[in-house]
């Protein structure tokens, strides 16, 4: 999870490694299924942190105040190792415990033009997120194929999700335009755009919360570092938390109050100790 969300981005590896993790544990019985997913989300949303590609926000804020690599990945890679060892630690703390190792399956092959079909559909998409391809293409592309090979596929989709980042995204644009708030915005972030983008990301999200206070600072740094660290937190905070919830609680309806505690406790306890790690090297 940490290491590929570095290339395919906290989402995409939310939404493909997710489900196979909960069908895998379901096959050896596993008890710690909601501690797993939330450590994997963790896992996802701060490996993500790590190169330009990995959060759309990263993106934003890299072409926004044209940073080099250099600066880029000076600024992020202390947080990266430090969240990779505590990750680790976190992990290790866990006591064993006995599965039942007994996996039952189907020798059933898998369609190999299928297969091949959605890796070519999502290497394409890959290309599109990182300007080789330009977006419209890709998603006419996509759409056109799935129309006329795989028509199922768009019963299966999560629209309210979908809905759920479309509003987030007017919802800031429209906050940010309003002359009042905007005067506002400028005399709370300036010399605190670490500590406001931390906690704005907690109710609008990060992604949206770099794209509305990028005009009101000079401070790239600030917002960069604020921003990846305000991805944890609230389900909100980060989009792809939002995608591990969903998941998890469309197969397990009657466990969302304790995923959310697990969530809460785990989340909060990182952001806590890799924002005072902050103001110790910043």
């Amino acid at each position: 999870m940490f290491f590929s969300s570095m290339v395919i981005t906290n989402d995409i590896t939310l939404i493909t490694f997710v489900p196979l993790t909960m069908m895998f544990l379901k096959c050896i019985g596993s008890r710690r299924v909601i501690f797993i997913i939330v450590m994997e989300t963790i896992a996802a949303n701060l490996g993500s942190i790590v190169t330009p590609m990995g959060n759309p926000h990263n993106i934003f804020l890299y072409s926004y105040y044209d940073m080099s690599l250099e600066t880029f990945l000076s600024t992020i890679i202390p947080f990266a190792v430090f969240s990779f060892i505590l990750i680790v630690i976190t992990v290790l703390l866990l006591k064993d415990y006995k599965i039942d190792a007994s996996i039952t399956y189907t020798d059933k092959r898998p369609d190999k033009l299928k297969t091949a079909k959605y890796v070519i559909l999502f290497i394409i998409s890959i290309l599109a997120v990182i300007n080789v391809i330009d977006y419209v293409v890709c998603l006419l592309l996509v759409l056109i194929v799935l129309l006329l090979t795989d028509r199922s596929v768009f019963r299966k989709v999560d629209y309210s999700l979908l809905l759920t980042f479309v509003f987030f995204f007017i919802f800031s644009a429209n906050i940010g335009s309003i002359e009042e708030i905007n005067h506002y915005i400028v005399q709370t972030i300036e010399g605190r755009e670490l500590a406001t983008s931390i906690l704005l990301s907690q109710v609008i999200s990060n992604v949206p919360t770099a794209v509305m206070l990028a005009p009101f600072t000079s401070n790239g740094i600030g917002l960069l570092v604020g921003t990846n660290l305000g991805g944890l937190g609230t389900p909100i905070a980060s989009l792809a938390s939002l995608i591990s919830y969903r998941l998890y609680t469309t197969l397990r309806r009657n466990e969302k109050i304790d995923y959310l505690k697990t969530f809460f406790v785990l989340n909060i306890s990182f952001l806590l100790i890799l924002i005072v790690f902050a103001t110790i090297i910043m």
